[in-house]
């Protein structure tokens, strides 16, 4: 894995950190947007932790404003510091939480998204769901702000409707994909809310990838 010396903005201290990847796939990403097979073994590079002020985010150089006040949180620094949890869990649920604080609420649930992908790996499901549902409360509150997929129309619907599915909550997956189609104006986008809909009703919470929309 390559690296990168990068200067933390909050305390100063200079660490390697990963150089982000974008190797090349040959397969569809999941409905709620999991890269396929190749990319998504990149995750571990997504976040940077900072090993002396532990501010974790995408970029320890330009975190977002505020983030510094964050650390101090209690919840926060329980966190960073919990050696029971999963490291890349850890790490996404920390970004989540400065997220979240810093009034980034559709990065806060991407971040939930992406340590639930992780938890899946890990065949815990149980967290898995608990950071489904993390994601789909940001994620909605991002909708509602036009900061998730505003210029797509229908599209924060629909992985909405998936992030509820994999959960095994139907009624917001249709709910959720129903919105979708009534504000959308892209065949694809419809096509995928249809998609949820039919695999709501058949109550299936399974992984499913975008090249199986018909």
């Amino acid at each position: 894995m390559a690296v990168t010396e990068v200067i933390c903005a909050n305390c100063k201290t200079r660490s390697s950190q990963p150089v982000k990847e974008q190797p090349e796939v040959t397969s569809s990403p999941d409905l709620d947007l999991r890269p396929a097979p190749g990319r998504r073994q990149t995750m571990d590079q997504w976040v940077q932790e900072c090993p002396t002020c532990k501010l974790i985010c995408p970029d320890l150089a330009n975190p977002p404003v505020g983030a510094g006040e964050v650390l101090a949180h209690p919840d926060y620094v329980a966190m960073t510091a919990d050696k029971t949890a999963h490291p890349l869990v850890r790490k996404f649920r920390a970004w989540a939480f400065v997220a979240e604080k810093t009034g980034m609420q559709a990065d806060a649930g991407f971040a939930h998204l992406h340590a639930a992908w992780v938890a899946d790996d890990a065949k815990d499901s149980g967290l898995a769901n608990m950071q489904r549902h993390m994601a789909a409360m940001h994620l909605a509150a991002g909708r509602d702000r036009g900061t998730v997929y505003g210029r797509q129309k229908g599209a924060a619907e629909a992985l909405l409707a998936d992030v509820h599915r994999r959960m095994g909550r139907w009624d917001d997956a249709i709910h959720e994909a129903e919105r979708g189609k009534s504000v959308t104006d892209q065949p694809f986008v419809d096509a995928l809310c249809d998609n949820e809909i039919a695999l709501a009703n058949k109550h299936d919470a399974g992984v499913h990838t975008t090249n199986e929309v018909p």
